[in-house]
C-alpha cells in the first residue's frame, strides 16, 4: 500500500473502529517532547493527580487506603506526598482484583495477564486509552529514526494462533498496513530461508521484534553471506528481552542499521525509548518511574500507571 494512504487514511481508520484514540496521543507527544524539564515535571504531576482523583472517586481500594493513611488527593502536593501512598504487591492484586477495579465501567476495559518473567503472573486491567498511550509512544520512538506510519514493516513476534479466523484477519490488516508478520516461535532452518525471501519482497523501513528473534535471524543472514542493500531498513526496533551488547553489534553489522531498545512491561506499558544518539528516554507524559538508592547508586522501584502504587492507567 502507498505509505501516504496507510499512514493518513488506512491506519487512522483502523485505530478509530478499535476505539483507540492513537493518533490525538501522537500529536500531543510530538509536542510535550520539546517541554523543558521543569515543564515535563509539572505536566507529570498534573496527569498524576488527575489519575489519583479517578482512582479515590472510582476504586474501592484506594478509597480505603486514603481513608486508612488520612489522605485525600487534595493533599498530595508533591511527589513526596504520592510516596506516602503503600505500594500494591503481588499477591494483594491477586487477592483484592474486584475491589481494584473502578465502580463505574470503563469502556473497553479488558483484562491482561502479566509475563510472569519475575515471578507469579497476575492479571490486571486495561483499556483502549493505555494502549494507545504506549502505541503512540512508539511510533514517536520510530519517528526519530525516520520511520514513520505505513512505512514497510517486518515483525518478528509469538501468536498461538496459527491457520484460524484471527489468523485470517490478522493477515488481512498488516497487508492493509504495510506490515509483515513473521513468527518468532519458529526459527528453524526452513523458517529462516523464508523469512530471508520476505526480507527481500518486502524491503521493510524498520524490523520489530523480540531481541533474541532478531539476534538469530542476523545471525542466519551472516552465515548465509547476506548483504544489506544499502537503503533499508532504516532502523531495528527490539523488545520484551535484554539486548546483550555482542547481539546488538552483530544485528547492525549484519543490517548495516542502527538498533534501539524499547523497554515496557504488560501492567505499566512502554516505559522507556532509546533515541539515535543511544540514550533510554522515559515516556514521562504518562510513567512516573520511582528509584531508591541502593548500594551507592540508584534502583528502579515501581511505575505509576498500573504500576506499584496505582492499578489502572487511562
Amino acid at each position: 500500500m502507498p505509505r501516504a494512504l496507510v499512514s493518513q487514511v488506512l491506519f487512522p481508520l483502523h485505530e478509530r473502529l478499535k476505539g483507540k484514540p492513537t493518533y490525538a496521543y501522537l500529536r500531543d507527544l510530538e509536542r510535550t517532547q520539546w517541554l523543558s524539564p521543569g515543564a515535563l515535571r509539572e505536566l507529570q504531576f498534573r496527569r498524576l493527580k488527575e489519575h489519583l482523583d479517578f482512582a479515590c472517586r472510582e476504586v474501592p481500594y484506594y478509597q480505603r487506603v486514603f481513608a486508612e493513611h488520612g489522605l485525600s488527593p487534595a493533599q498530595i502536593a508533591s511527589f513526596e506526598d504520592f510516596s506516602r501512598l503503600p505500594c500494591l504487591t503481588r499477591e494483594e492484586i491477586r487477592r483484592l482484583r474486584a475491589d481494584l477495579e473502578p465502580r463505574r465501567a470503563v469502556r473497553g476495559a479488558h483484562p491482561v495477564s502479566t509475563g510472569g518473567s519475575t515471578g507469579v503472573p497476575v492479571t490486571v486491567m486495561t483499556d483502549p486509552r493505555k494502549s494507545s498511550a504506549g502505541d503512540a509512544a512508539r511510533l514517536r520512538a520510530h519517528r526519530w529514526f525516520g520511520v514513520d506510519v505505513g512505512a514497510p514493516e517486518v515483525v518478528l513476534w509469538g501468536s498461538p494462533i496459527e491457520g484460524g479466523r484471527q489468523d485470517t484477519v490478522r493477515n488481512l490488516r498488516d497487508r492493509l498496513i504495510n506490515s509483515t508478520f513473521l513468527s518468532a516461535f519458529d526459527m528453524g532452518e526452513a523458517a529462516l530461508a523464508r523469512y530471508v525471501k520476505a526480507l527481500a519482497r518486502k524491503k521493510p523501513a524498520k524490523i520489530f521484534g523480540y531481541a533474541s528473534a532478531v539476534y538469530l535471524l542476523a545471525r542466519y543472514l551472516r552465515r548465509i553471506g547476506w548483504t544489506p542493500p544499502g537503503s533499508w531498513p532504516l532502523a531495528i526496533f527490539v523488545t520484551a528481552e535484554p539486548l546483550f551488547p555482542f547481539q546488538r553489534s552483530l544485528i547492525e553489522s549484519v543490517f548495516g542499521a542502527p538498533v534501539a531498545v524499547e523497554y515496557g512491561a504488560r501492567d505499566a506499558g512502554l516505559i522507556a525509548n532509546q533515541c539515535p544518539a543511544g540514550g533510554l528516554h522515559v515516556n514521562a507524559e504518562g510513567i512516573l518511574v520511582e528509584l531508591d538508592a541502593v548500594d551507592g547508586g540508584m534502583a528502579g522501584n515501581g511505575v505509576f500507571a498500573t504500576g506499584t502504587r496505582l492499578s489502572w492507567a487511562t
